[in-house]
């Protein structure tokens, strides 16, 4: 009999122990810092109504939920600055070609951003990202296509949700 309720004690503890560390994860996970992977998905544009997409050349696309629309923070822990890789693998990198491109992921500041203004538009926040190697451009949507690092205007273009 008693051993039955210390099984019972046992896994009454492991249950409590699993969900305290589940929220603990949880509470990381969400703490808005430039960390590895804080960020994660796609990156909607507020002016195109778009996300930024890797497919064939860095651009806005309707989101359709594609690995070429997957974002990731790739920053180290403790970074204060975002590095933002696809699924495929490279990373956003405004020093390949004449537009946005995307490279190797290398620690070099062409593929570093800060986050720069925000505004809230329906309980959601927008981010401007600032480019750290010319921080008077900013990731901009691209009113003609491409997306592009161009100089920061503050316009819609240049504002990103990113869940």
């Amino acid at each position: 009999m008693f051993r039955n309720l210390r099984g019972v004690r046992t896994t009454a503890l492991r249950a409590v122990a699993v969900t305290a560390a589940s929220s603990a994860l949880l509470l990381v996970a969400q703490s808005g810092t430039a960390n590895a992977a804080w960020k994660n998905g796609p990156m909607f544009n507020e002016a195109k109504q778009q996300c930024l997409d890797a497919g064939g050349y860095i651009s806005t696309y309707p989101c359709n939920g594609s690995g070429a629309q997957w974002w990731h923070d790739k920053s180290p822990v403790g970074a204060n600055y975002y590095q933002l890789q696809t699924n495929s693998g490279y990373c956003l990198d405004p020093g390949v070609g004449s537009n946005n491109g995307e490279g190797p992921c290398n620690p070099g500041d062409y593929q570093q951003w800060t986050r720069g203004a925000s505004k809230t538009i329906n309980g959601q926040t927008y981010w401007v990202f600032v480019w750290s190697h010319d921080s008077r451009k900013c990731l901009d949507g691209g009113q003609t296509g491409n997306a592009v690092a161009n100089w920061c205007n503050g316009s819609a273009y240049q504002f990103w949700l990113w869940n």
